[in-house]
């Protein structure tokens, strides 16, 4: 109702909107409506009764009910003892005496020390805070004041007060996370793939060229990349029962210079890819050795 011509104000009812309940606690903050707790019916027209553990706001300027979250705090009963509001802030005392604070806007729940005084208060009356000073009626029916910081000043913990709807949008940013991380990880392996050396049955395959090895050439490569070949190995790979062995030797020698100028082709690097070295066995001997220095990282 408008206080100046007295007239009721009459507010569109949207689907998302607050369940009815009765008993609940609110606060108005000027521009938007806060309440939580209370006890309410059943959508499905039971008789039974339900207490209330959602938080909802009503925005007076945009005219929508807002669903903050479901708080799980306990008073020790659907309704409070009582309560007073100070500032922006609700202040509960539960049937037990403890008091409690309820900032809605911050999302916080102070929990108090218990305080003798208060349970000299009359029970469901509500005090009133006035100038620093709490006014309460006692057991006798006489109205007494005790000063608000020593019911305050001891602190026992501070928690969030409702957990916060976990709204579309927030969902789709964890898929959408999710959903790049894949991608990211699957264009890393896409591109170290694609940057490899791949080894198959008839040669090698560097981004977007290949050469052609024979199987003697792909063998040599395949057992020198994995430990150290000796060089009487490399040439039992290589020979021919029509040649000499001065003539294996030379056809072997061959091989290894075939198989570092086409990498280099293929690569573009400029460093050989297998390397004759004396033997780390016997040192009368020389064997052949896998540059993993310059292609370790482009072998698949």
């Amino acid at each position: 109702m408008q206080q100046r011509n007295g007239k009721f104000i009459i507010y569109q009812i949207l689907l998302d909107k607050a369940r009815a309940v009765h008993s609940h606690l609110s606060i108005d903050t000027g521009d938007e409506f806060y309440f939580f707790g209370g006890s309410g019916l059943h959508n499905n027209g039971g008789r039974d009764s339900f207490s209330n553990n959602e938080v909802w706001s009503f925005n007076f300027q945009t005219k929508n009910w807002r669903f903050l979250g479901k708080s799980k705090a306990n008073f020790s009963g659907s309704d409070p003892d009582s309560f007073f509001i100070i500032d922006k802030s609700i202040y509960i005392i539960n049937a037990l005496g403890r008091l409690y604070r309820v900032d809605v806007l911050e999302n916080e729940l102070t929990e108090f020390k218990i305080n003798p005084f208060i349970y000299l208060f009359k029970n469901y009356v509500n005090p009133v805070f006035y100038k620093d000073h709490l006014y309460y009626l006692n057991k006798k029916g006489i109205v007494k004041k005790v000063a608000f910081k020593t019911l305050s000043n001891k602190i026992l913990k501070t928690t969030a007060f409702y957990q916060k709807k976990k709204g579309y949008g927030s969902l789709l940013i964890s898929v959408g996370f999710v959903f790049l991380c894949f991608l990211f990880i699957g264009i890393y392996m896409y591109l170290k793939v694609r940057n490899a050396i791949v080894i198959s049955k008839n040669g090698l395959k560097y981004k977007s060229k290949f050469i052609q090895l024979d199987s003697v050439a792909i063998s040599i490569i395949e057992l020198v990349i994995i430990k150290e070949v000796a060089f009487s190995v490399i040439t039992e790979l290589v020979r021919k029962e029509h040649l000499s062995k001065i003539q294996n030797e030379r056809n072997r020698n061959q091989y290894l210079e075939d198989i570092n100028q086409k990498i280099k082709f293929l690569t573009g690097f400029k460093s050989n890819f297998l390397i004759i070295s004396k033997s780390s066995f016997d040192a009368r001997y020389k064997s052949v050795i896998f540059n993993k220095m310059d292609y370790g990282k482009i072998m698949k």
